[in-house]
């Protein structure tokens, strides 16, 4: 027979309560269980009670946003209306799990910031935004982070040319950078 410890029983018991009572995050499906980790998908603009209601509960206790990542659909059958997936995955240091909450979002449809329950969010979203385009809404510093402030488009979409757009390329002569067309 196996022996849990303290922190094994509470995973164990939160996987239970979830499997068996999936309505205890009000809007939520869960989507799949792996080992440490399990998925939820917010519905009808559910995500900010989802995220609040498993940091601040004292049974989840999901305090830290490691990463929020885009899904592209582009050209996928099975789901056309939503173009994005947007993905917020944390992370609980007492009971050593992760969860994902996933939000299925349009092309052009703004996302709420999460700036205000995670603080790590700020880096997160400004990254999404600069590979994306998925635009943030109450982000108070929204603004390209990786790429150059006159880059056109965003390269991690499905519908970026291969090549980009232009080609950087220093002239000696001129003594700056020039930018070159692709087409």
């Amino acid at each position: 027979m196996k022996t849990l410890s303290f922190f094994n029983y509470r995973r164990e018991l939160m996987i239970f309560n979830l499997k068996c009572n999936p309505k205890s995050i009000l809007g939520c499906k869960i989507n799949n269980f792996m080992f440490d980790y399990f998925n939820l998908i917010a519905f009808n603009n559910c995500k900010m009670l989802t995220l609040k209601f498993l940091k601040q509960s004292s049974f989840y206790r999901f305090q830290v946003l490691s990463e929020i990542t885009i899904v592209d659909n582009l050209g996928l059958k099975k789901n056309p209306n939503n173009r994005f997936v947007v993905v917020y995955i944390l992370f609980s240091y007492q009971l050593n799990n992760r969860v994902s909450v996933e939000e299925h979002i349009l092309e052009n449809q703004n996302v709420s910031s999460v700036i205000g329950l995670f603080k790590s969010s700020n880096w997160l979203e400004r990254e999404v935004f600069d590979r994306y385009g998925v635009h943030f809404v109450n982000h108070n510093n929204l603004r390209r982070l990786l790429t150059d402030y006159g880059f056109y488009g965003y390269p991690l979409r499905k519908d970026f040319p291969e090549h980009g757009f232009y080609s950087v390329v220093y002239s000696k002569y001129l003594n700056r950078l020039i930018y070159i067309s692709n087409k």
